[in-house]
């Protein structure tokens, strides 16, 4: 896996205000209309700058067949240039784990050009579709594919661990959180702390911190007035952590 410019924390300092004095100002999962977001590309550049965010990414989905990179790219180099560094823009792909092996659907060709990959767990891999399995199946399912992930580094981060788990069958097994998050330290795999599928943001930090996974910052947003939710999950935190 080819390295990543994107901001990579080290756990420790999400909360304990080491970094600008105060929570990351990072949103790394967006989704624009080039896939299925309903906002545009810079729709989410100017109201990153009023909030005051400093890193945004854009890990567009993609699958064997997607064709969106030969406009994308550009469009995010055309504001970059616009905004003159007021807000630092990345982009890169969001695959599914195709297997238990950590096979991304992905072209080769998406793989060498993004400048950060999030691997996912996205639909069941059997006929049975997600929300129908049974939650034990569901877990030990969802479990499976990101530990594939992990165990090849197919990517530089993990998006949503447990979430789908948590969207369609209430939760992801803790016990089971914590045997990702060791194996991504051993890996040097980051997780994705995103409050998008209603996950216990803190509780996973404090896994990450245990094993010290490292990890990124993301909001799973579909729409401009979802930007920034993980900074405020995290900004809602700091007072009852003490730190």
């Amino acid at each position: 896996m080819k390295k990543t410019a994107i901001p990579i924390l080290d756990p420790n300092d999400v909360l304990s205000g080491r970094v600008s004095g105060r929570v990351p100002r990072h949103d790394l999962h967006l989704h624009t209309d080039f896939t299925d977001g309903r906002s545009t590309l810079r729709d989410y550049v100017e109201r990153a700058i009023e909030l005051g965010l400093e890193h945004i990414g854009f890990p567009e989905h993609c699958n064997l067949s997607t064709a969106w990179l030969p406009r994308f790219a550009p469009a995010v180099d055309e504001e970059r240039r616009r905004i003159a560094g007021r807000v630092h823009v990345h982009w890169g792909i969001e695959a599914k784990g195709m297997d238990k092996q950590g096979t991304l659907a992905a072209k080769p060709e998406m793989i060498e050009a993004a400048e950060y990959i999030f691997g996912a767990f996205h639909s069941s891999q059997t006929k049975t579709p997600f929300p129908k399995l049974g939650k034990d199946e569901a877990i030990e399912m969802e479990f499976q594919v990101i530990s594939g992930l992990i165990e090849r580094r197919s990517c530089h981060a993990v998006a949503h661990p447990g979430g789908l788990c948590t969207k369609y069958h209430g939760s992801f097994d803790d016990a089971l959180f914590d045997r990702l998050a060791e194996a991504a330290s051993r890996n040097d795999v980051a997780l994705e702390l995103n409050p998008g599928y209603g996950a216990d943001v803190g509780k996973q930090l404090a896994t990450c911190r245990k094993y010290g996974t490292r990890v990124v910052l993301g909001s799973n947003a579909h729409a401009v007035d979802e930007l920034g939710l993980v900074v405020r999950a995290f900004e809602d935190l700091r007072p009852a952590s003490g730190e």
